[in-house]
């Protein structure tokens, strides 16, 4: 955020922020504690300090539920859709929900170049009429899966049953 305003020379303070998402939660506060060596190792190298603090509340790594996912799956194939590429990431604030509620995190296409996500590129093809038509079909998609959900007792039932096992293995 601030490493001072001239080049080859030592600013009297310096300021970085940043943040770390990870899938689980042992291997977030490894990486911090990485990051956190790294920058002492800095200043014991140049004769400063460090001070280490936590500026956002941490947010637990998102625990989808299969069984949405596989509901999700089926309605992408009813409209003849599918999920773009094999290794598709992303992340979320939702984490910490995901741990009450059976979650999804589910992906649609709404560019057609596959821009990358938080680039410029990616900001001017979402405002593109092929965006809005994608967005409001993954509305739809998503409006459709809740209605299953309430609809289907039976997958109501065993939603309620994978969220209680889960918490279980996570007191564990």
């Amino acid at each position: 955020v601030n490493g001072g305003d001239v080049t080859n020379v030592i600013p009297g303070r310096c300021t970085v922020r940043y943040e770390v998402r990870t899938k689980k939660l042992e291997y977030f506060h490894s990486v911090v504690d990485r990051l956190v060596n790294c920058a002492k190792g800095a200043a014991l190298a140049t004769g400063c300090t460090v001070e280490h603090t936590q500026c956002e509340p941490l947010c637990m790594p998102l625990e989808e539920s299969p069984l949405l996912a596989a509901e999700y799956q089926k309605l992408l194939g009813e409209y003849g859709l599918f999920e773009e590429g094999e290794d598709v990431i992303g992340s979320t604030d939702m984490g910490d929900v995901s741990r009450i509620i059976p979650s999804l995190h589910p992906f649609f296409k709404v560019s057609t170049n596959f821009e990358l996500p938080h680039t410029e590129e990616f900001l001017r093809a979402v405002n593109e009429p092929y965006a809005y038509t994608q967005m409001l079909l993954g509305t739809e998609l998503l409006a459709r899966l809740g209605l299953t959900v309430f609809e289907d007792e039976p997958l109501l039932k065993k939603l309620r049953a994978e969220k209680a096992q889960k918490a279980a293995q996570n007191k564990a």
